[in-house]
C-alpha cells in the first residue's frame, strides 16, 4: 500500500501503462495522480500541480481512457459517499455519518471521480447534475 507510512504525501505515477484497470488500482492504492510516459512535460508539471492543490488529476489519455458510459450507475453506497461530497460538510462529519475513515472517504471520492470523468468537487457536482444524480440525491432539485 502506498500511503502506510507516509499518509501525508501527495502521490503521482508515472507509468507507461495506459489500461484503466491499472490505473484504478493505482488510484485505489493511494495515488493522487496518473500520467503516462508518453505525455508531455507540460502536461506532468499541470498534473502535479493540480494534485499538489488537492485535486486528483490524470493526463488526458487517461482520463480519455477511464471515461465511463454515460448510462454508468453508481452503487448506493456511491451514491450516499455522492451525497456526503455535495453536502459541503467537512470530510471529517462526512466520514463519521457514513461509518468510514476519512481516509476510505478520500478513496471513494478518488473512485467517484475517476468513474464519472470528474477531476475536481465542482467538476464532480457538474457531472452529477448532467447526468441526473442529483435528483437521486436531492428530489427537490
Amino acid at each position: 500500500m502506498m500511503g502506510k507510512k507516509l499518509p501525508n504525501v501527495r502521490r503521482v505515477v508515472v507509468s507507461m501503462h495506459s489500461d484503466p484497470g491499472v490505473v484504478l488500482r493505482a488510484l485505489d492504492e493511494g495515488a493522487h495522480g496518473y500520467v503516462t510516459k508518453t505525455a508531455a512535460i507540460a502536461e506532468l508539471v499541470s498534473v502535479i500541480d493540480r494534485v499538489m492543490r488537492g485535486d486528483v488529476a490524470l493526463s488526458s489519455d487517461i482520463s480519455q481512457a477511464v471515461e465511463r458510459p454515460k448510462d454508468f450507475g453508481l452503487t448506493p453506497r456511491e451514491l450516499e459517499t455522492l451525497r456526503g461530497l455535495l453536502s459541503e460538510l467537512p470530510p471529517k462529519a462526512i466520514a463519521a455519518d457514513l461509518g468510514i475513515s476519512v481516509k476510505t472517504l478520500y478513496r471513494h471520492r478518488t473512485s467517484l471521480m475517476v468513474k464519472l470523468g470528474a477531476r475536481t468537487l465542482p467538476a464532480l457536482a457538474r457531472v452529477a447534475r448532467e447526468r441526473g444524480y442529483l435528483g437521486m440525491l436531492h428530489p427537490e432539485l
